[in-house]
């Protein structure tokens, strides 16, 4: 086996094989939990560098006011969910890489009281700008007050290059009788199986875009990291672009509506882009 192997961020494990070799980064594939990651996968820079005016979240800043509306819909849709695990609609919530506080804001407006952490200086500038409390940082560096009912990672964990000290650090602010939600970027997706088979980008792989994009996840991967975090799995499923509650997008064409449609289709057998869990804290920790 070879010395410099490097270690799975999922489950740790150094077997591994390799998939695909760029210009600056390598791909590779856990044999053991099935997760694939960037090689190297620690950043070279900080973080605050790394996502300094993050695309994905300035494209939702750029019409802040229409986004809120549907993410107004999303996070109720949500907490009713919450409300039909527990019996109890959470009164907190902690929305980690909160970015520019659009469900933030949603829960603020709905009744929560809200925290949010985020790297990004820009977005979490703005989400202040609305009269929300942002933390700058990643989660396990900032000394967030807890616990929350609701602990919310949103399109953040595939950023991770150590998933398992971020999610340690979120359930240990997640209430005995708390929900977390959190979601990541599915690399069995239909899409994103495509992309693998032919797309021939050196920084990019399926759902991986190095060195951002730098860990996917398998089902059995996803499951893996949630048990090793303490967390107890009651409802999974994928989700793409344009689902109206769980990835909501402006829409302006019958284009985007068939795409939808199309989408939904591929959620339905499980093949989404994006895999999504609803947990509850474990009786007894793994």
């Amino acid at each position: 086996m070879p010395v410099n192997t490097p270690e799975c961020p999922v489950c740790t494990n150094i077997t591994s094989r390799l998939v695909r070799t760029g210009s600056l980064y390598s791909f590779r594939c856990c044999k053991e939990c099935g997760a694939h990651y960037i090689d190297p996968v620690e950043p070279r820079v900080a973080p605050q560098v790394l996502f300094d005016r993050y695309p994905w979240t300035q494209q939702f800043s750029a019409n802040y006011e229409e986004h809120l509306l549907m993410a107004k819909l999303s996070l109720n849709e949500k907490l009713r969910v919450c409300e039909t695990l527990t019996g109890v609609r959470p009164r907190s919530m902690l929305d980690v890489g909160c970015g520019n506080g659009l469900y933030l804001h949603a829960g603020m407006l709905s009744g929560l009281s809200v925290f949010g952490t985020e790297v990004d200086q820009s977005s979490a500038a703005l989400a202040r700008r609305h009269g929300l409390s942002v933390g700058i940082g990643k989660l396990e560096d900032l000394d967030v007050a807890g616990p929350f009912d609701l602990i919310h990672i949103r399109q953040v964990l595939h950023l991770c290059p150590r998933p398992n000290v971020m999610m340690g650090s979120a359930v240990e602010k997640l209430t005995r009788n708390g929900v977390m939600y959190v979601d990541t970027s599915h690399i069995d997706g239909f899409f994103s199986r495509f992309r693998r088979a032919f797309q021939k980008d050196p920084v990019k792989y399926g759902q991986l875009v190095a060195p951002t994009h730098c860990v996917s996840y398998t089902q059995r991967a996803f499951r893996t990291l949630l048990a090793r975090s303490g967390l107890s799995l009651c409802r999974t499923f994928t989700y793409s672009a344009r689902d109206p509650i769980y990835y909501p997008l402006l829409s302006h064409s019958l284009k985007e509506h068939a795409e939808r449609l199309v989408k939904a289709g591929l959620d339905l057998a499980g093949m989404g882009a994006f895999l999504a869990a609803y947990c509850l804290p474990a009786r007894e920790k793994p």
